[in-house]
């Protein structure tokens, strides 16, 4: 199954949208650079990894999309590098906070792109 052509676009100006609204959320960086490595903008991808590593440095999902681009790319050496603190990196421990302040960024975003409603 392909996804249509406008179904990226659409995704990828949501997530804009949202960084917009909270550019210091690494979630929604980290979906863009995925958006971006599935149609194939693999420097585009990097450059929003790199935003989302400007906040959260030892996020691993950061670090494994980057892994598999650059492995993708032929920098395996660097892309090894990736892959190997990936898998050797013990579980981060998330506070409470962590949780609370992440929750709260979900939350602004949805609300901002309308996509969380009100019950009535």
């Amino acid at each position: 199954y392909r996804v249509p052509e406008a179904r990226w676009r659409a995704s990828e100006a949501d997530a804009r949208q949202a960084l917009m609204v909270n550019s210091k959320s690494v979630v929604i960086w980290i979906l863009l650079a995925r958006i971006q490595t599935f149609k194939d903008i693999k420097m585009d991808a990097l450059h929003s990894l790199g935003k989302a590593e400007a906040i959260d440095p030892e996020h691993l999902q950061i670090k494994n999309l980057k892994a598999q681009i650059l492995f993708n790319e032929g920098a395996y050496a660097e892309g090894l590098m990736l892959s190997q603190e990936t898998f050797t990196s013990p579980p981060r421990t998330r506070t409470d906070q962590d949780w609370t302040n992440l929750a709260e960024s979900l939350l602004l975003a949805l609300e901002n792109l309308n996509l969380l409603e009100e019950p009535v």
